[in-house]
C-alpha cells in the first residue's frame, strides 16, 4: 500500500532501540494478565482501549492470545507511525486504520489526541503500560476521565507504571474509576529492569 513505505521509512532506523527485551517480556505478560481477567459481553472479541501503545507490542501479543474485536489505540501523532510500522511488520495480518482512514473493516483503530470519539462505556478493557508516569498530573486525569467514559460496567483497568517518575503511580485518581482491584502489586517484570518498582494495578469497574 502507498501508506506503507513513508511511515515505516520513518521509523526504520530507531526500531533496534526501541524495542527490547524487557519491553517485548513486559508486555507479554500483561497480556497474559489481560486475557485471564477480562471478559467480553458476546463471543465476537474483546474491545479494547489502550493510551500509549508505542511500538504496540500489546496489541500484536493480545491478538495472539485472544479474539480482539477492535483495539483502539490513543498516541502521539509523531509516535503513530512507530507503532504502525511495527504491526505491518510483524502482525500484517492485524487490519490497521490510521486516524482519518474509514474504521469499518480494521480491528486496530489508531486515534490522535484531536480524534477521541468513543462509544458510551463500550471496551471490555482499557490499559496504559509506563507512559502515565512520563505525563503531567492533568494528562493523567484527563486520561483516567476518558478511561471511565468508556469502560463498561464489569471491563478491566489494566495500569502498569513506575511510582517514581513525573507523575506518581500513587497520586493518579483512582476514585475516578470505581470498582474491585483484582490485582495490585509489583510488576512481575520490573526486577528485570532496573531497581525502581514498576507497578500492577487491576480494576473491575463497577
Amino acid at each position: 500500500m502507498e501508506r506503507d513505505g513513508p511511515l515505516i521509512r520513518s521509523w526504520y532506523p530507531l526500531l533496534p532501540s526501541l524495542v527490547d527485551h524487557y519491553d517485548l517480556f513486559k508486555n507479554l505478560d500483561a497480556a497474559r494478565a489481560i486475557v485471564n481477567h477480562a471478559t467480553s459481553v458476546n463471543d465476537s472479541g474483546l474491545t479494547v482501549l489502550e493510551i500509549g501503545a508505542g511500538g504496540c507490542l500489546l496489541p500484536m501479543f493480545l491478538h495472539g492470545l485472544t479474539k480482539i474485536r477492535r483495539h483502539d489505540v490513543v498516541d502521539l501523532d509523531f509516535v503513530i507511525p512507530f507503532g504502525f510500522a511495527m504491526l505491518r511488520s510483524f502482525a500484517p495480518g492485524v487490519s490497521v486504520a490510521l486516524p482519518g482512514e474509514p474504521t469499518e473493516d480494521a480491528s486496530l483503530r489508531f486515534h490522535d489526541n484531536n480524534n477521541l470519539a468513543f462509544d458510551e462505556a463500550g471496551h471490555d478493557v482499557a490499559v496504559n503500560i509506563t507512559s502515565f508516569g512520563e505525563m503531567t498530573q492533568g494528562n493523567v486525569s484527563e486520561y483516567f476521565a476518558l478511561v471511565a467514559h468508556a469502560l463498561r460496567s464489569g471491563g478491566i483497568f489494566t495500569c502498569i507504571n513506575r511510582n517514581a517518575k513525573a507523575t506518581r503511580f500513587d497520586s493518579y485518581p483512582w476514585h475516578s474509576i470505581t470498582g474491585d482491584v483484582l490485582v495490585d502489586e509489583v510488576d512481575p517484570t520490573s526486577g528485570y529492569h532496573d531497581p525502581d518498582p514498576i507497578f500492577r494495578r487491576i480494576v473491575r469497574k463497577h
